[in-house]
């Protein structure tokens, strides 16, 4: 998010003169305390791998708990957890008896109920901060990434689909057995797009937000409102 690890250089490149390691090894260990990384007695090698994880998306979704501003996503990151475990058990449910239509349609509706709330406050609140700011968040790209990303992210929230309502699956309704394939798979479809909108909002905002700058997340703050101020 600061950095590209291919652009930093290690200890031990022949190319690199003695001044150009001291400024090498300084900013290296910028780049770990811009992460929230304390660089103790680690080598300038060392530090660089440490680098290429940091910069990895999936690293601090992952890995969360070991940043000091942890608070900051924790409850956000339990909350799609949440999504996950009903979401699952609605899709063992189908996949046992796809007839119980009555308890799929209550399950599946409280979840997406919750689901249609939660986006909501992140198109609103928490995607309208970085929106607004990203180009104050010194990432490499000036933000453009970040950008890009939100768009796709407010898409999915607009089209993440309904697989009780699907054409096929209610066209099949006197067809007990072409009925529960034809569910089995929209909700195992549907499941899959979930799973890969949660990953990419993890994986676009959980660096960043632990990076913030305390006055960045101060001005974050500022855009919750009073229910999500108590929650994130």
């Amino acid at each position: 998010y600061i950095t590209d690890p291919d652009t930093v250089c290690t200890s031990g490149s022949d190319s690199v003169n003695t001044s150009d390691k001291t400024k090498c090894s300084s900013d290296l260990t910028s780049v770990l305390a811009a992460n929230g990384v304390e660089r103790s007695t680690a080598t300038d090698d060392e530090v660089s791998k440490c680098v290429t994880y940091l910069n990895d998306d999936k690293f601090w979704p992952r890995q969360y708990q070991l940043h000091p501003n942890a608070k900051r996503v924790k409850n956000w990151l339990w909350t799609h957890s949440r999504f996950r475990k009903q979401a699952d058990v609605i899709v063992d449910l189908v996949k046992q008896n796809p007839n119980r239509i009555t308890k799929i349609h209550r399950l599946f509706a409280k979840l997406e109920s919750k689901i249609v709330r939660h986006s909501k406050f992140e198109n609103e609140q928490l995607f309208a901060f970085f929106r607004e700011n990203s180009a104050k968040l010194s990432l490499n790209d000036g933000g453009s990434k970040l950008l890009e990303r939100l768009d796709e992210l407010e898409k999915d929230h607009k089209g993440l689909s309904d697989p009780l309502h699907l054409e096929g699956v209610q066209a099949c309704h006197k067809d007990y057995n072409h009925k529960g394939r034809a569910l089995i798979s929209a909700i195992t479809a549907w499941r899959q797009q979930l799973e890969e909108h949660l990953e990419m909002e993890e994986e676009t905002l959980v660096g960043i937000w632990l990076n913030l700058s305390p006055e960045n997340y101060a001005k974050y703050r500022t855009y919750l409102s009073w229910i999500y101020a108590a929650m994130y």
